[in-house]
């Protein structure tokens, strides 16, 4: 998964999710790629939900949300 570099608080969950960790060296454009191991092989579709936070400044009126 790649997920905007100044996330803070990310996280993963569904219910084969075994565990999530950001990979050293593969920032690029912005993002940065994270693994998600699962407990076990998944075919077909599988609910997969991604969470952050994105920190603003107080004084900000707008922003750009980047998607994973």
């Amino acid at each position: 998964m790649r997920v905007p570099t100044n996330a803070a608080s990310v996280h993963f969950r569904g219910e084969q999710v075994a565990d999530f960790l950001f990979l050293f060296g593969t920032m690029t454009n912005g993002v940065q790629t994270w693994e998600v191991k699962l407990h076990r092989r998944i075919l077909g579709k599988h609910l997969l939900q991604a969470s952050r936070q994105t920190p603003l400044t107080e004084a900000a009126t707008n922003t750009l949300v980047r998607g994973v």
